[in-house]
């Protein structure tokens, strides 16, 4: 596990774990979204989908299928 470090402090260090960095402010970003604005609806899931989809990029559905298949 990787570590990003910064002061606080002169006499402190805030350590952040890069995992948190990466996904666990996304995913609390997203619990914050949800709760003030509420749920997406399924017409906006497929939309966000579909859109997802037709980009030329790593997608969430490779990750899943990349998680699923055990391949890290």
């Amino acid at each position: 596990m990787s570590f990003c470090a910064a002061r606080t402090t002169p006499a402190k260090d805030l350590i952040i774990s890069r995992d948190y960095i990466a996904d666990g402010m996304r995913r609390r970003a997203s619990e914050l979204a949800t709760e003030w604005l509420g749920p997406y609806t399924e017409l906006e899931m497929q939309r966000a989908v579909r859109r997802e989809v037709d980009q030329e990029r790593w997608k969430g559905l490779d990750r899943a299928l990349q998680r699923e298949a055990g391949i890290v």
